[in-house]
């Protein structure tokens, strides 16, 4: 197998700063809090669906996590 000779030269140029968005300053991660909507919005999650004739309870309600 034969070398080859590298016939191009890396170009050196200045640093740049390089970002993959466009938004400034410190990141809060506000969405990122727990859901504080109005009272009583998550309610109905607690209720049991009807699959057929079946009423069937969420499994958070099951596994008593509500």
């Amino acid at each position: 197998m034969t070398a080859r000779k590298l016939t191009s030269r890396a170009v050196v140029t200045p640093s740049v700063t390089v970002t993959n968005a466009t938004s400034r300053g410190a990141y809060s991660g506000a969405e990122l809090k727990p859901y504080q909507g109005r009272h009583g919005a998550m309610d109905a999650f607690r209720l049991p669906s009807r699959i057929g004739s079946r009423l069937v309870e969420p499994r958070a309600v099951r596994e008593g996590l509500l």
